[in-house]
């Protein structure tokens, strides 16, 4: 069963993880509790902690995942 959150409704454009991903331009770097995020000079998402290095073609995939591993404990 997948839980529903409020950005489900609302919209995810208005979701705060969206917006600081959304905020990044080539090069930049934010962190999102224990995890950093990269936007790469090529354009891809990279999601990076000790353990797991992942990168996603678009802002899209990126916040798909990032809604899965914080689910409704969001940073």
């Amino acid at each position: 069963m997948n839980q529903t959150m409020i950005y489900d409704y609302l919209g995810f454009e208005t979701d705060p993880m969206y917006l600081k991903l959304k905020q990044l331009k080539k090069g930049q770097r934010t962190s999102l509790g224990s995890l950093t995020i990269l936007l790469n000079n090529s354009g891809l998402y990279e999601v990076v902690t000790d353990d797991l290095h992942d990168a996603f073609i678009n802002i899209k995939e990126c916040y798909k995942f990032l809604k899965n591993v914080f689910g409704d404990n969001q940073c």
